[in-house]
């Protein structure tokens, strides 16, 4: 962040890194469970979801109607099938 506080970036930096990681687990697990298909990138789809989100934090931030918002998370689970579909790595 240009002309942002250093240590305070750095640790936004590591809070939403770890907030990945966490969902990524989540993820392993919902595939050993069977509750997604053996083989999902979870590592991507975290990625994708954390995307996401902070997208969606920005738009929140810049004045977004919770109608927006919606709309958005509408568009991503009406995806969610074929991106789950599309992650999977094959073997």
């Amino acid at each position: 962040m240009a002309g942002g506080d250093a240590e305070v970036c750095d640790a936004l930096k590591i809070r939403r890194l770890d907030k990945q990681a966490a969902l990524e687990r989540r993820l392993e697990r919902a595939v050993r469970e069977g509750d997604l298909p053996a083989g999902t990138d979870c590592a991507a789809v975290a990625a994708y979801v954390a995307s996401l989100q902070h997208g969606m934090s920005i738009e929140a931030r810049d004045g977004a109607t919770r109608e927006t918002l919606l709309a958005i998370a509408q568009c991503a689970v009406a995806g969610w099938d074929a991106m789950i579909a599309a992650s999977v790595k094959p073997g």
